[in-house]
């Protein structure tokens, strides 16, 4: 999961909203084309071209709204909340697929026990730093924090199919498309910071978090070899460490 800065609702929507106050559409279903993709896109956008709970690559043809308290709830608790722009983001898959799928936002579904509140959301700061990911593209809870274990198991962040798809983008990234040209130290220091960075249209490296920690054990890995180097050169050394 990656921390997503809001930068405030899209002026159009803002106004749209505004206009249907007190009206039958006011609703997230009276949200309609043109102004639906637009916004959609504008989520996307906004989001660095990320889905907001797997870090997976998204367009407007493979992603959907999703409400973070599910809209069925805001509509129950007051009416017109389910279009507040703080609780909406985009997520992998579309809508209407045949096939649900089994992680992320199909997997939450309208999950919001205890009222949200031991839901790590992607809009806290705190997301990036209640889980972690290793080089096999495993997702763990830091220090067993109770609310990154429920918030990985509403998703279903663990699941196989999506472990696989971070191991091998991470896998691709620090050794290199055939496995064989693992990135050096100095390069993976500096890559750390780089790999968090939006590219010139904005855009986020896939599953970039998950690399990002995948390079600090990588960096941890070559510190290990060269030491084991540095004292299978020097009979002293390897006395010393004795």
């Amino acid at each position: 999961m990656k921390y997503i800065v809001k930068h405030g609702a899209p002026r159009e929507y803002s106004d749209w909203r505004k206009s249907i106050i007190g009206e039958d559409n006011e609703n997230f279903n009276g949200l309609l084309n043109p102004l639906k993709t637009d916004f959609h896109k504008a989520l996307i956008s906004e989001q660095g071209g990320l889905c907001a709970y797997t870090m997976k690559r998204i367009e407007h043809e493979s992603s959907h709204f999703e409400h973070l308290k599910p809209e069925t709830l805001c509509r129950e608790d007051l009416r017109g909340s389910d279009l507040d722009y703080e609780n909406l983001i985009a997520c992998y898959p579309r809508k209407g697929m045949l096939k649900s799928c089994r992680y992320g936002a199909h997997a939450k579904g309208n999950w919001w026990e205890n009222h949200g509140r031991q839901f790590v959301s992607p809009l806290h700061p705190r997301c990036e730093s209640l889980i972690r990911f290793n080089k096999k593209g495993e997702i763990l809870a830091v220090n067993d924090n109770p609310d990154a274990i429920i918030t990985i198991n509403v998703l279903k962040l663990d699941n196989e199919t999506l472990t696989e798809e971070r191991k091998r983008a991470i896998s691709v990234y620090i050794n290199g498309p055939k496995g064989d040209s693992p990135l050096p130290k100095k390069i993976s220091e500096t890559a750390i910071s780089d790999i968090i960075k939006p590219n010139a249209k904005g855009e986020f490296v896939e599953y970039c978090i998950a690399i990002k920690h995948a390079l600090v054990e990588h960096i941890a890995f070559l510190e290990k070899i060269s030491l084991k180097k540095k004292y299978a050169r020097n009979p002293k050394n390897r006395d010393l460490k004795r």
